[in-house]
């Protein structure tokens, strides 16, 4: 999929040369838009074998860092396609008819940045896609689904019956080694979202159970 999607991106290209040690003037505002429309319009950059091959070398290695931790939403094709059309747009910041490797280098840098900003999960020291799709972390859902299950659990133990509330709380402590805040915190949730109820006061039982 990775090969098609880039492929879909490649055109013929003619190589320019530029001077990168050129150093950085500032320009003013009417210069800015003039150049802006000028790339706009003019400037349609193709990625050049070499930059293919580093945007799908990245592009692999997330997906298998991912996959292999089994995450809920993973690396999917349109970051691959942002990664490219990425690349593209700093090129043509630079009215270059190609995207050179050193472009694609420049928007990894920024990928991974986003990635930690959004998605590191500090319980773990990992990017965790997941919370940047499902606003939690990859170690926290699994957290919370152990809770709910090991209540379901209990649950079913005591022929369906509601189940003391303290009682689960010490369990989970014990047998799961969880934080009592993060248990409480969990059950509230569940609660408030009706996967949870409490039939009677200190007691709770999974909505549907009779």
């Amino acid at each position: 999929m990775a090969e098609f999607i880039l492929e879909q991106a490649t055109g013929d290209f003619t190589q320019i040369s530029q001077n990168v040690d050129e150093p950085l003037i500032p320009i003013n505002h009417d210069l800015l838009k003039k150049y802006i429309h000028y790339a706009r319009n003019n400037c349609f950059p193709v990625l050049t074998q070499e930059a293919k091959d580093k945007i799908k070398e990245y592009y692999l290695d997330l997906r298998g860092k991912y996959d292999a931790e089994q995450a809920i939403v993973s690396i999917l094709a349109r970051n691959l396609e942002a990664l490219i059309r990425l690349s593209e747009s700093y090129a043509k910041m630079a009215l270059r008819d190609i995207v050179l490797i050193e472009d694609v280098e420049e928007i990894i840098k920024l990928f991974n940045r986003y990635l930690r900003d959004v998605g590191y999960d500090e319980s773990t020291g990992k990017f965790d896609i997941d919370r940047i799709f499902t606003g939690q972390t990859r170690s926290k859902i699994n957290k919370i689904t152990k809770i709910l299950d090991r209540i379901k659990n209990m649950i079913n133990e005591n022929d369906g019956n509601a189940v003391e509330l303290e009682n689960v709380i010490e369990i989970l402590e014990m047998e799961e080694d969880l934080d009592r805040e993060f248990i409480e915190e969990t059950i509230d949730q569940a609660v408030k979202e009706g996967t949870l109820y409490k039939p009677r006061n200190k007691y709770i039982k999974f909505v549907g159970n009779k």
